[in-house]
């Protein structure tokens, strides 16, 4: 589609050229942003088979994956969870707890990452903490502001989420749901 717009281009006898003020080369630079975004988002997707599992399982599960791919260890807090959760918000603790730890591996090397998740009075709670650095008050909104697509997945599904760090003290993100 953006050649056959190339090609009306060149037939207005406008430059189509490698240049970044061509028209054709915003498009075509915007698509490929696109599409990077796309394959980014699709790897961060997860596989079907969380339909199927349980929390608790599912929680086991993306732990387990991130010890395998960052050889570190995860620490595992679960209480009684409920036997059924929509899809949806499995879909969205999956990716929650997932993101969560990625944090943890990267800004803290890993050191002390928990998950834990428990469901009292219809509120279920899940949190991923580290023992890093922990963050500066006065940085703490960037911090924030980096973790909005977790911010906004949750409170899509109705919940509340929560960033609680000091320095030395590492950090805990917290995702509470109204079940």
């Amino acid at each position: 589609m953006l050649d056959d717009f190339a090609e009306l281009q060149k037939a207005r006898g406008e430059p189509v050229t490698d240049g970044q003020d061509s028209t054709y080369e915003v498009m075509r630079s915007t698509a490929a942003d696109a599409l990077r975004e796309i394959c980014a988002i699709s790897r961060g997707l997860v596989l079907p088979e969380i339909g199927d599992l349980t929390l608790d399982e599912e929680l086991h599960l993306v732990a387990q994956r991130h010890e395998q791919r960052t050889s570190t260890q995860v620490r595992l807090e679960l209480g009684a969870l409920p036997a059924h959760a929509p899809l949806p918000l499995k879909f969205c603790i999956y990716r929650f707890v997932q993101e969560g730890l990625t944090n943890a591996y990267r800004h803290a090397g890993g050191q002390g990452q928990r998950v834990s998740a428990h469901y009292r009075n219809g509120q279920l709670t899940v949190e991923v903490a580290d023992a890093g650095p922990g963050i500066a008050k006065d940085d703490m909104l960037a911090e924030c502001l980096g973790n909005t697509r977790l911010g906004l997945a949750v409170e899509a599904l109705g919940g509340h989420f929560h960033v609680n760090s000091s320095p030395g003290q590492g950090t805990t993100l917290t995702a509470q749901f109204k079940l």
